[in-house]
Order: structure tokens, then C-alpha cells, then sequence
């Protein structure tokens, strides 16, 4: 019996709790939730890693009009996420990395 290693990967999370400074950038309301744009098989970790990600408030984030119930909009947030990493890295890496090209 092969034992398990003692040390855990380190997974980077974000739990810091948002604050009247962090607002929505649809709307602009404060105390607005911070969400990963990729999610899924480690994309979770790298929407962190490379700041991928949007502050959104309560209604824009879970309601009706927010990314996990509107399906148009999260595409758009992934388009721009892209576009974004693009400038940096290159679209080969992006579709190494996440498997998909969201802007065509």
C-alpha cells in the first residue's frame, strides 16, 4: 500500500468577503461579489491566477440578468476575459490553457 503525500497541492481560492470599495462594474452598486469568468477542471484556478475575473453585484452575479442564468452574457464576459488575456499571452496559449477560442 502506497501511502498518500503528506502536503496538498495549493489551490489559490478567494474568500475575502466584499467590501463597500468593490463595485459592480455593470451597475456600480458597492459590496459587489467577485466572479471567475472560467470555471470547470481547474479553469476556476487559472480565471485566478491570470485575473480573469469581474466584480459584479448580487443582482448582476446570481439574478436573472447575471452570468450563470444568462447564457448571452456569459459569453460576453468570456469574450472580453479573452481579449484581455490575448494582450498579453497570445491566442495560442489562451486555447492551450482553456481549450476554447470564445471570439470566434
Amino acid at each position: 500500500m502506497i501511502p498518500k503525500p503528506k502536503r496538498r497541492r495549493h489551490r489559490p481560492k478567494n474568500n475575502a468577503k466584499p467590501t463597500i470599495n468593490d463595485v459592480c462594474e455593470r451597475c456600480g452598486r458597492p459590496y459587489a461579489h467577485l466572479h471567475e469568468v472560467f470555471f470547470g477542471r481547474g479553469k476556476r484556478q487559472l480565471s485566478i491566477k491570470y485575473g480573469l475575473q469581474k466584480r459584479l453585484c448580487y443582482e448582476h452575479h446570481e439574478g436573472a440578468s447575471g452570468p450563470h442564468l444568462n447564457r448571452e452574457y456569459d459569453l460576453q464576459l468570456k469574450r472580453e476575459a479573452q481579449a484581455k488575456f490575448e494582450r498579453v499571452h497570445g491566442r495560442a496559449e489562451f486555447v492551450r490553457l482553456f481549450g476554447r477560442n470564445y471570439l470566434e
